[in-house]
């Protein structure tokens, strides 16, 4: 094979690569975008909680074995637009004691209730829609009764042709959940000393009342659902 023909070949396959093609068209997909919702983070708040209250035992107390306290959300409201932080709930307290003889349990709430007012967001909130009411009446004229003169009429709004238009809009409330919690307390014997029967111990080893002194400290989530488009 002579090299002149060699070199056509060649000569063809490279003007065949250089040549200039026309762009193929893509046709696109018109996007769609989706609604979806999720629980965004609102914010992050601190509570301090400070309680001071008397625990009364149906039996007498000669030593207090265990404490077991659990933080209890009743009522978690942040009030837009004014950024106030609501917040409510209870101490369930259950106390494991003994008199020297027989082991005994008490359990009781003790409520609390926090305002806080909110300065910054993590994000912002979505703020609540009002509700929207129109009413309209017919306005109505008749003849004035024994009047001589023809164009004189009663005219006013007509009580009973009222007709009325309104919206009503759901929206999502925030809500909170507790990420962390510590308590701190101290029970003081506020009878001890007082005259118990008891076949054992001394009677001033005994108490049926303690005062307690209570710090909280609670670490706050505040959540609310959002709807945002997804392209």
């Amino acid at each position: 094979m002579s090299r002149d023909y060699l070199n056509n070949e060649d000569n063809e396959e490279f003007d065949f690569f250089c040549e200039e093609k026309e762009p193929v068209q893509e046709h696109k997909k018109p996007s769609r975008s989706t609604e979806t919702t999720a629980a965004m983070v609102l914010a992050l708040v601190p509570l301090d909680v400070d309680l001071s209250f008397r625990s009364v035992f149906p039996n007498p107390v000669l030593e207090i074995a265990e404490v077991k306290n659990q933080v209890v959300i009743t009522k978690c409201r942040l009030l837009l637009p004014t950024d106030q932080l609501l917040f409510n709930g209870y101490i369930r307290r259950h106390i494991s004691y003994h008199d020297g003889l027989n082991m005994y349990s008490l359990i009781e709430h003790v409520p609390f209730e926090r305002f806080l007012q909110l300065t910054s967001y993590l994000t912002e909130p979505v703020q609540p829609k009002k509700n929207i009411l129109h009413i309209s009446d017919e306005f109505t004229s008749q003849p004035l009764p024994n009047s001589s003169i023809n164009t004189e009429e009663w005219q006013s709004h007509h009580p009973t042709h009222i007709q009325q238009y309104s919206t009503l809009y759901s929206n999502e409330q925030p809500s909170c959940e507790i990420i962390q919690s510590s308590i701190t307390e101290t029970n003081v014997p506020t009878d001890k000393g007082l005259n118990r029967q008891s076949t054992i111990f001394s009677t001033e080893d005994l108490f049926t009342e303690t005062e307690t002194l209570m710090a909280i400290r609670l670490a706050v989530r505040v959540i609310q659902n959002q709807t945002y488009s997804i392209s």
